[in-house]
């Protein structure tokens, strides 16, 4: 279940932001986490071309101390206008990187839940422009 409007606010600066909430039920199917990815789009048409990306995946990664840690990584991307399938090539990383991962609720054998924030106009040529008023498609 994806809920992706959850709430619009401002900041000090009149910027608005939204705050996306993404929740996976089934964790049977999912499997073991390792080695896998989640991606969540927005595009004003439908297809994978021209959409903006979140990509969501857990990565293992060096402690201070030498031990091994598993940690969240989340990744803004683009596929360009003649993106076709995510098995021929990948979408470009944004080099802006406007998502920004605000929570994770990862416990064994529970839904998996996460929560990100973009700004609604960022300006970036590589991010879908969000307006409330506007018909999207988000996919994932």
């Amino acid at each position: 279940m994806v809920s992706p409007f959850n709430r619009i606010q401002s900041d000090d600066r009149s910027r608005q932001s939204i705050d996306f909430t993404v929740t996976i039920q089934d964790r049977q199917k999912l499997g073991s986490l390792e080695d896998k990815w989640f991606a969540f789009g927005l595009n004003g048409m439908a297809g994978m071309g021209g959409a903006d990306l979140v990509i969501l995946w857990k990565d293992v990664v060096d402690t201070s101390l030498g031990n091994k840690n598993s940690v969240w990584m989340l990744e803004d991307r683009f596929a360009n206008e003649d993106f076709t399938s995510v098995m021929d090539s990948k979408p470009v990383m944004d080099k802006l990187q406007n998502y920004e991962l605000l929570q994770i609720h990862d416990a064994p054998n529970k839904a998996l839940e996460f929560l990100f924030r973009r700004e609604l106009n960022t300006c970036d040529v590589m991010d879908q422009r969000i307006r409330p008023e506007e018909e999207l498609f988000c996919f994932y």
